[in-house]
């Protein structure tokens, strides 16, 4: 859920729902199932369910992913006739734009979108159609960048792209095609790619897991039962030898000797069988 309007009184929050056709459309709560209630009648919407994505609190608006015939870019500002899809961005796959990862930065949204060729790269908008646009020029993988998992540190987003070779790696960029690149020259990083996940803020610094030297290119591989290797967002990294407490699968990083704090990622996936 992602909160619309926030007031001394009252606060609106819009949500993705399924009514009870089985579709899933866009809905709005003031907290009480009175005040709940899907927004119907959206103008361009899939009569199967708009199936919002990604809702994105932008500008006092909500941007996400909608269906109609295919994924697109959509918008709105809490009613059934301030929703629509942003429509008019050229250089759009003909299978649909399929916006994900939409991230808040320096006054627009990056995202990662379909182009032309079909391949996903990064795109960024002003919540309008003429103000889309993808980030051309970019060196990448044949199938495109792949960005996911984009955070925002300081006065750039950190994300995992995939680069010439096809391999993952750590990117960076400040919005911009020119201000996009890979970090590169990461000690112990492994030749196959870093393929950096569960990204969290921490302390001034982005902590990530990632793939060393001794990885042997598969999940299970990404590090020795025992240990973890944690990656900063300037390449520094360290594979702790020693825990404090026990390990909740459902954390990324648990509490380390090398740490003074634990943080907690809900998103985070359990990469060995054991600890």
């Amino acid at each position: 859920m992602v909160v619309l309007h926030q007031g001394l009184v009252s606060a609106e929050g819009l949500f993705a729902a399924d009514d009870s056709t089985g579709f899933r459309g866009l809905w709005l709560t003031r907290g009480t199932a009175a005040t709940t209630l899907e927004l119907t009648g959206i103008v361009g919407a899939s009569p199967t369910g708009l199936y919002p994505q990604d809702l994105t609190l932008f500008k006092g608006e909500v941007l996400f992913s909608g269906f109609n015939t295919t994924r697109g870019l959509w918008v709105t500002n809490g009613t059934s006739a301030g929703t629509q899809e942003l429509t008019g961005i050229s250089g759009v796959s003909p299978a649909g734009l399929d916006p994900s990862d939409l991230t808040v930065f320096n006054g627009e949204v990056l995202f990662a979108g379909l182009d032309t060729s079909g391949f996903d790269n990064l795109w960024v908008t002003d919540g309008t159609g003429s103000g889309t646009q993808e980030l051309v020029g970019i060196p990448t993988s044949r199938a495109g960048l792949s960005p996911t998992d984009m955070t925002v540190l300081n006065s750039e987003v950190l994300f995992n792209g995939v680069d010439v070779s096809g391999n993952n790696g750590l990117w960076v960029t400040n919005g911009t095609a020119t201000g996009t690149f890979e970090l590169t020259g990461i000690s112990g990083a492994s030749s196959a790619g870093i393929n950096p996940q569960d990204m969290v803020v921490f302390d001034g610094e982005v902590l990530f897991t990632g793939i060393d030297t001794s990885a042997d290119g598969t999940a299970g591989g990404t590090h020795e039962p025992g240990t973890f290797t944690i990656w900063d967002s300037s390449g520094n990294g360290f594979a702790p030898n020693s825990f404090v407490g026990s390990v909740d699968p459902s954390w990324s990083m648990v509490a380390l000797a090398d740490f003074k704090a634990i943080e907690k990622v809900e998103r985070a996936k359990k990469r060995t069988a054991s600890v």
